[in-house]
């Protein structure tokens, strides 16, 4: 049994088994020369010191390795689950799409949110492994724009006409406020230069119709991560982009609370406190918000229900999965 417990340790940690092994070599040979006179039990002396140092070494690298793996292995183990996730909701998604069970639009936002889950678990795995994943923010942005005006064509609408706007925003580099133009679209980008400091930078346009920005280089990705609520303390899932320099805003899907979400430090603060508000589908597949009537930009769909903000009331709106399989079905392809 020691045996083989030896020669697992060895393989998995060779150098540290060989310095560990060598140091207690040179205490017992210290303790040997100690008991001798003169030069012969200085250098015993030394010899045990020495030793002592090396196999202290040897189980301290040994540990704090074994630390490192055990944190990488839960990390690759959240990772994993998040990618079958994302995997399976994909292939829900498609099949209900195809089968007319979901409508048009409420597909297609799964298809997007399991984009930006795929990105980020990708990036996360780059960072772990060390390898640049071949993903740029411009790439996903243009992929979430095409899935809305998917979205709008199986609806029988019309795309939304693209435009160029002016914006205002704090340059990534001098930090002074700068003014460009870009398109009014989902997925639209820039690269405008800043007038105080010279500086060229990005500026993209994300799904929530905000700006952000970010200096030439290596992109940027999102990062998977989990918060708690500070009302009702249950876990929010998020995507945070990391290019960002503000905190982002989320909703509470267990209490319908508006959170912010500190970029950087992933702090989670309450922003207001208001229910959930109920929603529902028009004929034509359209998910609005019972209170004032308005479209309601649909999150996600699951086994729960649906859900989706209301960007007029500024509140998160559910449908229940049993009240969803009551809503009517479109007939767009």
């Amino acid at each position: 049994m020691l045996r083989k417990a030896f020669m697992r340790v060895f393989s998995a940690h060779p150098i540290e088994t060989i310095a560990a092994c060598t140091g207690l070599f040179m205490i017992v040979l210290g303790v040997a020369l100690g008991t001798q006179h003169g030069w012969v039990w200085f250098w015993g002396q030394v010899s045990a010191v020495f030793g002592a140092s090396l196999a202290t070494l040897a189980v301290v690298w040994t540990v704090r390795m074994r630390t490192t793996e055990t944190r990488v292995a839960a990390n690759i183990d959240v990772l994993a689950r998040q990618l079958e996730t994302s995997i399976s909701q994909i292939h829900k998604s498609v099949k209900s799409g195809r089968d007319e069970q979901l409508p048009p639009s409420v597909y297609l936002a799964q298809l997007e949110q399991c984009i930006d889950n795929l990105i980020g678990v990708s990036h996360e795995l780059g960072e772990i492994t060390g390898r640049p994943m071949p993903y740029d923010v411009i790439e996903m942005m243009t992929t979430r724009h095409t899935l809305q005006i998917e979205a709008h064509l199986a609806e029988g609408k019309p795309a939304p006409e693209r435009r160029l706007v002016t914006e205002t925003d704090s340059c990534p580099s001098c930090k002074q406020t700068v003014e460009f133009q870009i398109g009014n679209q989902p997925g639209d980008s820039a690269k405008p230069t800043c007038e105080h400091c010279g500086q060229r930078f990005h500026a993209h346009r994300s799904t929530s119709g905000s700006i952000f920005l970010r200096l030439p280089g290596a992109s940027q990705f999102t990062r998977a991560v989990s918060v708690s609520c500070p009302v009702c303390a249950s876990k929010i899932p998020a995507n945070i982009d990391q290019a960002k320099q503000h905190s982002e805003a989320r909703f509470c899907f267990s209490c319908g609370a508006k959170v912010s979400i500190d970029p950087v430090s992933h702090a989670c603060t309450l922003i207001s406190k208001q229910d959930k508000l109920a929603g529902r589908f028009d004929a034509a597949g359209v998910f609005h918000c019972e209170k004032c009537g308005e479209p309601a930009s649909v999150l996600t769909s699951n086994i729960n229900g649906t859900f989706g903000i209301c960007r007029k009331d500024d509140a998160l709106v559910v449908l229940p999965a049993a009240a969803a399989q009551g809503s009517p079905k479109t007939d767009a392809a």
